[in-house]
C-alpha cells in the first residue's frame, strides 16, 4: 500500500471549509492496480481511505471483492477494470448518498444476489456499467433522485429490481437476455424511464405501481416485442405499449421503432444544487456547488447571481479534479434575498438550466417562543406567545412574519395566536420568525394535550319501581370520547 499524498495549504483550506456540506474540501484522485503499480491493490481499501469527494480510477484487472461504499465519492473503471461477486454476495453496496459507479464490468451475482446494491441512498449516480450473468443487476432499496444510466444489463433473472424508490430516472439502458428486465414494486413512485431499450428478454419489465412514467418528453423506449405501426413515419409507434401487469394500466405512450443506437440528444443534468449556509451573515461567504453530468463531456457551467439591487453576476464553475462536481464560493456584503441558478452545456452543444434558488445574507432572528396553558386539555384555548423572539440585527427592520404550525394540520400568523385542540395527543409546533431581509429561524416544541377524566352519571327511571317492572337506565357522563359502558 502506498500512501496517499493530500496537499494542504493553510490559507486555502481556511478558505474551502466551507465550501461543501458532503464533499471533501481537498479532494484527491486515487488509483487502484489488482498489479500492485497504484496506490492500493484492493478497492475497499481504496474506499477505506478515501474522503467524501474523492475519487477512485480502478485500472483494468479482476477485482474479487465484497464491497461497501459508505462515503460520498466517485468509483470510476478503466476499460477491462471488472468485479466479480462473491459467492452469496453483493458485488457493491452503495450505503451514501451522492455516490458515482462508472464504468465497471459487474458479474457472477449468486442466487438472491445482485451486482449492486442501492440501499436508501439518494442523488447517486449508476453510468457506463456491465452486469451480466447474474441472478441480478441492481437492486434499489427505497431511496430518491438516483441516476440510472447509459448500462447493459445482460443475461440475469432480473436486470433492475426496486422497491420503495422515488423520483429517480432509468435511461438510455440495454436490457438484453434477461428473465425480467425490469421489476418495480408497488410501493415505487415517480420514477422516469425513456431511452432505454428491452430486447429478448422474457419479460421486459413489470411495474406494479400507478405512478411511475415509462417515457419523457413524447420519448419513450425501444420494445422488441412492439408490433404497432408507425404511420407518419416520426420514429414513435401510433399505439402504445402495454407494460405488465396489464391490470395495473401502465404504457409507453411513446413506443420508439428502432432501438435506441446513442445519437446525443441530452443536455447535462444539474444535480444536488445547494447553497451553504443558505442564510449566512454580510461578508462571510457563501458556497454554491452541484453535480453536473452528461452522456459524453460538459463543456461550460456558469453560474448567474441576481443580488438584492438588481445587479447580477455571470462567472464560470470551478471543476473539482475533472469530476461532476462544481462550485463557486464567495462572500457578499448586501443584506437581502439572492437567486441563482446554473447553466451548462456539452460537447454537442445542448444545454440546460436549473430551476431557481435563492440563499439570503442577513443577521438571522432568534424563534422563541412559550404557551400557556402549560397542561393543556382540549377543552383549553392554548394562547402562544413568540414576543420573546428577537432579531439579531440591530440596524434592521425586527421581525416581519409569525407563521405557527400547531401540528394537527392548522396554520396561523401573528406575534400571538391561540388555538385549540380536538383531540387528546402530542403535537409538534413550529414557530418560523421572518426578518425584513428575508432572514428565517425556527424552533419547534412538544405540547401534549391530555384526556379529560370521565365524570361518570346516569339518570333511570321510573325513580320508585315496583316488582316486576322494567327500569331504564341511561347514562348521562359528562365526556364525549366515553368508547365503553359497563352496567353492573
Amino acid at each position: 500500500m502506498v500512501a496517499i499524498k493530500r496537499k494542504t495549504i493553510f490559507i486555502v483550506a481556511i478558505l474551502l471549509l466551507s465550501l461543501f456540506r458532503i464533499y471533501n474540501a481537498t479532494p484527491t484522485t486515487i488509483y487502484v492496480d489488482d498489479d500492485g503499480a497504484a496506490d492500493f491493490t484492493s478497492i475497499q481499501d481504496a474506499i477505506n481511505n478515501a474522503l467524501d469527494g474523492d475519487t477512485i480510477i480502478v485500472r483494468a484487472g479482476i477485482y474479487r471483492e465484497n464491497i461497501f461504499i459508505n462515503k460520498s465519492i466517485t468509483l470510476r473503471g478503466e476499460a477491462g477494470a471488472t468485479i466479480e461477486c462473491l459467492p452469496n454476495l453483493y458485488g457493491i453496496t452503495v450505503n451514501a448518498n451522492g455516490v458515482v459507479v462508472d464504468g465497471f464490468l459487474i458479474k457472477y451475482a449468486t442466487e438472491g444476489r445482485y451486482c449492486l446494491k442501492l440501499n436508501n441512498v439518494r442523488d447517486c449516480i449508476i453510468k457506463n456499467c456491465n452486469f451480466s450473468h447474474s441472478y441480478g443487476g441492481i437492486y434499489i432499496y427505497r431511496g430518491l433522485n438516483n441516476t440510472i444510466l447509459r448500462n447493459k444489463f445482460y443475461n440475469n433473472n432480473y436486470g433492475v429490481t426496486a422497491i420503495g424508490l422515488e423520483n429517480s430516472v432509468f435511461r438510455e439502458n440495454f436490457f438484453i437476455k434477461n428473465l425480467r428486465g425490469i421489476d418495480m414494486g408497488l410501493d415505487t413512485r415517480y420514477n422516469v424511464f425513456f431511452y432505454n431499450n428491452f430486447i429478448n428478454n422474457t419479460l421486459d419489465a413489470y411495474d406494479e405501481s400507478t405512478f411511475n412514467q415509462w417515457y419523457y418528453q413524447n420519448v419513450g423506449n425501444y420494445w422488441d416485442k412492439y408490433m404497432g405501426e408507425d404511420k407518419d413515419g416520426d420514429g414513435i409507434g401510433d399505439n402504445p405499449y402495454p407494460v405488465e401487469p396489464l391490470e395495473k394500466g401502465n404504457f409507453d405512450y411513446y413506443p420508439l421503432m428502432e432501438n435506441y443506437t446513442g445519437m446525443d440528444v441530452f443536455p447535462p443534468d444539474i444535480l444536488d444544487l445547494k447553497a451553504a449556509p443558505q442564510i449566512q451573515e454580510p461578508g462571510k461567504y457563501v458556497n454554491i456547488s452541484c453535480k453536473i453530468i452528461d452522456n459524453i463531456k460538459v463543456n461550460r457551467a456558469y453560474l448567474n447571481i441576481t443580488f438584492p439591487n438588481n445587479s447580477f453576476l455571470n462567472i464560470s464553475l470551478n471543476n473539482i479534479n475533472s469530476t461532476d462536481i462544481y462550485y463557486y464560493n464567495a462572500s457578499f456584503s448586501i443584506k437581502g434575498t439572492y437567486y441563482y441558478y446554473v447553466w451548462a452545456n456539452d460537447t454537442n452543444n445542448n444545454s440546460e438550466k436549473s430551476n431557481l434558488h435563492k440563499f439570503v445574507i442577513a443577521y438571522k432572528p432568534v424563534a422563541l417562543f412559550n404557551y400557556t396553558p402549560s397542561d393543556p386539555t382540549r377543552l383549553d384555548i392554548v394562547t402562544f406567545d413568540a414576543s420573546t423572539s428577537y432579531d439579531t440585527d440591530a440596524t434592521g427592520g425586527g421581525i416581519v412574519n409569525y407563521t405557527w404550525d400547531f401540528g394537527d394540520g392548522n396554520i396561523a400568523y401573528g406575534k400571538i395566536v391561540q388555538h385549540q385542540y380536538a383531540e387528546n395527543a402530542t403535537f409538534t409546533v413550529t414557530l418560523t420568525v421572518c426578518d425584513n431581509d428575508g432572514a428565517w429561524d425556527s424552533i419547534s416544541k412538544e405540547i401534549t394535550v391530555r384526556n379529560i377524566p370521565a365524570v361518570v352519571n346516569f339518570i333511570f327511571y321510573p325513580t320508585e319501581a315496583i316488582v316486576g317492572e322494567t327500569v331504564y337506565f341511561n347514562d348521562s357522563s359528562d365526556d364525549r370520547a366515553v368508547k365503553i359502558y359497563i352496567w353492573e
